[in-house]
């Protein structure tokens, strides 16, 4: 084990944390995490805290469905996010085969008997938690140091069916006495955002099997349950964090599946409905399809990639397949449309005859992207602790814009669990502990990768996917303590070493001649690119007019020569971005120009105070000077050299420059995170082009232009890092009253 994997702040062997956590952030700063270690471990000196995380859900490797399983991954509920996604860090306790196949379809089985089956299954796996309980702990030799290992299981991450399956629960879309796995809501609670839940505890559920078999049946009808033995239960029952409510309270809506694959999907159809019936309005669809496509392909060429991915494969109202993020993905360019000439045209008129005003749709659409962000962030325990209001008034907001007629409308489970966001946090931390992200992506490398190794028959597909996961242990093993060694390798050495600090791609050499009086001459550019110069490619015209210009200013008119650069590569560490970075700007980039936008400060320091000389610019290409003896920006107005002084001593300049063309007027990091998303008009050439220090660059930028509008006008985009500090503006506006609904 290494310390780096560690949550921060969080002792191993004493299972507290090592100061006050202000915030619910990793697991162990939730309120399960003290109560369950307190429960099972106490004050014994010995006692180590081994808290483990479920990832249950169910995945097949062809289209009819037959090669599925559903891998059981744990993880230890200690590790810092970032380490519990690594492949090394997880073991997988098991694999469900798929045990619908070879039952025909017009088998009158009943549910509960085909549940029963897969409790069965999992009991085998489940049951070794409640062996190890039972027999008080295991004692191993930790770092040094022999403690007695104390196991429970934490949580269970998955998506709402394979939840519903372990909490033996009815899989509804609402249409039950009790649709909700883990409270006692009924179908017309599910949409009141004001209602409090009544959680389902263990107890009940146990005292209702010492009844009789008819009145077991009917109660557990009315919970919307099966009346089966759960893997959970027997002799060996499986230790939880939650002891009261077991199972119904450790598994939590994620992210994943109840947020993107959920309420957004259930937006976006919306959205499209009020776009009319399927084969209406056709002419505005195919407008809006074609304008999304444009924004996705144009998403993809920015300095600042840090929004949800897109996909280009259908327009959003044409309800084509997406996955959970790209759903997200789509939802924010359909934000983005919305602020577009183009877009405006055309949706304003459906906005008025559903009587939405285009505020409140765009303040709706920003709440959710950042409330779906927020939930993921490590939040001040005070802020979460008076969320509820704004929550409620966010959801609030979702059934007014998006009035959903289809089916149960929002009387929709998922829809009911986002009220139990804030409940979840409390107990287990930020909402990045259990989302089912990490869970989705190892499904391709501990399931998926190994079933492509096997003979795709469902009879063993997962008898030969584990023994393919077992071969791949051991040669793994081997080779970190036999092979490496033996060859004096360092396995955690061996791998790929990237450049650090600055550096320059895409060089070229431009030649400028004489200057006349209006600071226009002759130039030539030759590419280090063999390619880039046989098929001749230019650079921005203006890069050339900022350069001899700025030395016709200074009475440079002979002939000189700059190094020219495409792609400038950084790391940031200020307060507006921490991130490595690639501004490219270029004719040229896989077929066509790339312009990357950057936020500027026009003065060299960057302290906060001086926030207000910023602005958004398009980065037109980088430079260093070639030779000495010629004027640049910092000998003349940061050394105070005359030109001759320069001339005359041969004064070089070894700083790197970039030449960007600026907003028309100031615009701050403050301002995007207020409005989320804020315009700009790029200013006149002749007052608006600059030579600058590549230091000037603060920050990336995500723009997008205005489509249907002018050409100078464009767009900035919060990034998604800082979406739930938004949404932390908006909980504190809503608890003084300023909700802003309109």
């Amino acid at each position: 084990m290494k310390k780096e994997n560690f949550a921060e702040g969080y002792d191993i062997f004493t299972g507290k944390p090592t100061s006050p956590s202000t915030h619910y952030g990793e697991m162990h700063t939730g309120l399960a995490f003290e109560q369950a270690r307190q429960k099972y471990c106490g004050d014994d000196p010995n006692a180590f805290a081994f808290p483990l995380v479920l990832f249950y859900d169910k995945s097949h490797v062809d289209m009819s469905g037959a090669n599925s399983a559903s891998p059981l991954f744990a993880w230890v509920g200690w590790l810092n996010q970032k380490c519990r996604g690594a492949v090394d860090i997880t073991s997988v306790l098991g694999y469900i085969p798929n045990l619908s196949f070879k039952r025909p379809q017009s088998s009158k089985e009943k549910p509960e008997s085909k549940l029963q089956d897969e409790h069965n299954c999992l009991k085998f796996i489940i049951q070794q938690i409640g062996i190890v309980h039972k027999q008080g702990g295991i004692w191993l030799t930790v770092m040094g140091k022999r403690v007695l290992v104390k196991i429970w299981c934490h949580l269970i991450v998955g998506d709402t069916s394979g939840h519903n399956d372990l909490c033996c629960h009815y899989q509804s879309n609402g249409n039950t006495s009790m649709p909700m796995r883990m409270c006692k809501c009924g179908k017309d609670e599910l949409d009141n955002t004001s209602h409090s839940c009544e959680l389902i505890t263990t107890e009940e559920i146990m005292n209702i099997k010492t009844k009789s078999a008819d009145d077991i049946k009917a109660e557990f009808k009315k919970f919307s349950k099966h009346p089966i033995d759960s893997c959970f239960e027997g002799d060996y029952p499986t230790p939880f964090s939650d002891s009261i409510h077991g199972v119904y309270g450790s598994t939590p809506g994620d992210n994943l599946h109840m947020f993107a694959s959920g309420i957004v999907r259930y937006a976006i159809d919306e959205f499209s409905n009020m776009l009319g019936p399927k084969k209406s309005n056709l002419e505005v669809k195919k407008d809006l399809d074609n304008l999304y496509i444009l924004m996705v392909d144009d998403s993809s060429r920015n300095s600042d990639r840090d929004v949800p991915r897109s996909t280009p494969r259908d327009g959003f109202t044409c309800g084509g397949f997406q996955t959970a993020m790209e759903n997200v993905g789509c939802f924010l360019k359909m934000l983005q449309i919305t602020y577009t000439t183009s877009g405006r045209e055309r949706i304003q008129p459906i906005l008025t005859s559903c009587k939405i005003s285009k505020k409140n749709l765009q303040m709706c659409m920003k709440q959710m992207l950042a409330f779906g962000q927020w939930m993921l962030d490590h939040n001040p325990k005070s802020e979460v602790n008076s969320a509820d209001k704004a929550v409620s008034a966010t959801l609030d907001l979702i059934k007014v814009v998006f009035p959903r007629t289809d089916g149960n409308g929002w009387k929709l489970p998922k829809f009911h669990l986002m009220k139990l966001v804030l409940y979840f946090i409390k107990q287990f931390g930020a909402g990045e502990q259990y989302t089912g992200q990490t869970g989705e992506r190892l499904l391709k490398t501990l399931f998926k990768k190994y079933a492509h190794l096997t003979q795709m028959h469902p009879s063993q597909l997962v008898v030969q996917v584990a023994a393919r996961r077992y071969e791949d242990l051991v040669l793994d093993h081997a080779f970190r303590y036999s092979v490496s060694p033996a060859l004096g390798l360092d396995i955690d050495e061996i791998a790929v070493k990237t450049k650090n600090g600055e550096y320059l791609v895409g060089g070229y050499q431009l030649t400028s001649g004489y200057v006349d009086r209006q600071g226009r001459g002759e130039y030539s550019i030759k590419w280090k690119s063999k390619g880039r110069q046989k098929m001749n490619i230019d650079i921005h015209p203006l890069i050339v007019t900022a350069i001899q210009g700025y030395h016709h200013r200074h009475r440079e008119v002979a002939e000189f020569a700059v190094d020219g650069f495409t792609e400038y590569h950084c790391a940031f560490e200020n307060s507006f971005s921490k991130d490595e970075c690639i501004f490219r700007a270029t004719n040229w980039y896989r077929g066509e120009p790339w312009y990357d936008f950057a936020m500027v400060q026009f003065t060299d320091s960057r302290e906060p105070d001086l926030e207000d000389s910023m602005c958004p610019a398009k980065v037109l290409g980088f430079f260093q000077y070639k030779q000495g003896g010629v004027p640049t920006p910092h000998l003349i107005e940061e050394e105070a050299c005359s030109p001759e002084e320069i001339r005359d001593k041969g004064l070089k300049d070894d700083h790197t420059y970039v030449v960007v063309h600026a907003a028309s007027s100031y615009l701050t990091m403050m301002e995007i995170e207020d409005e989320f998303i804020c315009d700009f008009n790029l200013g006149s050439i002749e007052t608006c082009v600059y030579i600058m220090k590549v230091e000037c660059l603060i920050s990336p930028l995500h723009v997008f232009k205005d489509y249907g509008g002018h050409h100078l006008h464009h767009f900035c985009l919060l990034p998604v890092r800082k979406w739930g500090k938004y949404y932390s503006t908006y909980i504190e506006d809503v608890n003084k009253g300023m909700d802003g609904h309109v």
